[in-house]
C-alpha cells in the first residue's frame, strides 16, 4: 500500500512539472501571436477575444484546476512519507491547499464555461466582474485569494514538514521560498503593486513549481528504491 502511495506521489508530481513546462508554452504561444489586452471594458474585451485565437489560454486554464489536484494528492502522499511529528504540518497544508483548489477551480470553470459561452454570444452584460482579464474584478480578486493566500500558506507549512537533510533540502526550501512570494503576492495585488506581481506570480510562481515538482519525484523515486534494496 505504501509502495503505491509513494508510485502515486511520484507521478502526481511528474504530472505537475509536466503542466508547468506546458502552461509556460501555453503562455508564451497566446502572446507571440496576439496583440497583449489591457482591460477597458467589457465590450472591448468581447472585442478582442473574438478577433484574437484564444485556444492557448483556455488549455493553459484547464491545467491549472488539474495542477491544484496534483499539489493536494502531493501532500497526502508527503503525509505518508514524513516522520509522524511532522504529520500535523502536512496536515494543515492539505487544509489550506483544499481551499486553494476550490478557489482557483471556481474561477477556471468560469473562465472556459459561462465567460467563454458569453463572448462567443457576445454579451457583455455582467463580465466584467467575472473576467479574469479584468485584473480588479470579483473573480480575479477570488483566484488571486487562492494562488497566493491559501497556497501560500500551504506550501508555508509543507516546507515546515521537511528536513533540513540534502535529501529533502531543495523542497523544503522551495516550498518555503514559493509561500513568502505567494503571501508577499497578495499584499501586492491589494496595493497594486505590479512589479512585484509580475516577478512572483510568473516568472518566481512558475521557477518555484518546476523545482519543487523536480525535487519531488526525486524524492519519492528515491524512497522507492530504497524500499527495494
Amino acid at each position: 500500500m505504501k509502495n503505491n502511495i509513494r508510485k502515486l506521489g511520484f507521478w502526481s508530481s511528474a504530472i505537475s512539472f509536466i503542466i508547468s513546462i506546458a502552461y509556460i508554452i501555453c503562455f508564451v504561444c497566446n502572446y507571440s501571436g496576439n496583440s497583449s489586452f489591457t482591460w477597458t471594458n467589457s465590450v472591448d474585451f468581447i472585442n478582442y477575444a473574438n478577433t484574437h485565437s484564444e485556444i492557448f489560454k483556455y488549455i493553459a486554464m484547464a491545467l491549472m484546476p488539474i495542477l491544484s489536484f496534483c499539489f493536494l494528492i502531493q501532500l497526502e502522499c508527503l503525509r505518508e512519507t514524513v516522520d509522524s511529528e511532522k504529520h500535523f504540518f502536512v496536515s494543515t497544508a492539505t487544509h489550506f491547499a483544499i481551499g486553494f483548489s476550490v478557489l482557483v477551480g471556481i474561477n477556471y470553470f468560469v473562465q472556459i464555461s459561462a465567460i467563454r459561452l458569453q463572448v462567443a454570444s457576445n454579451k457583455a452584460e455582467a463580465v466584467s466582474q467575472f473576467v479574469q482579464a479584468n485584473p480588479i474584478s470579483f473573480i480575479s480578486a477570488v483566484n488571486m485569494l487562492g494562488w497566493t493566500v491559501f497556497f501560500g500558506i500551504a506550501c508555508i507549512f509543507a516546507s515546515l514538514a521537511m528536513k533540513n537533510e540534502r535529501k529533502e533540502r531543495s523542497i523544503k526550501y522551495s516550498f518555503l521560498i514559493n509561500g513568502i512570494m505567494m503571501l508577499t503576492s497578495s499584499i501586492a495585488y491589494t496595493f497594486n503593486i505590479t512589479i512585484i506581481l509580475a516577478i512572483f506570480m510568473f516568472i518566481g510562481l512558475g521557477a518555484a513549481l518546476i523545482i519543487e515538482s523536480i525535487s519531488l519525484c526525486l524524492y519519492f523515486s528515491r524512497i522507492q528504491l530504497l524500499q527495494k534494496q
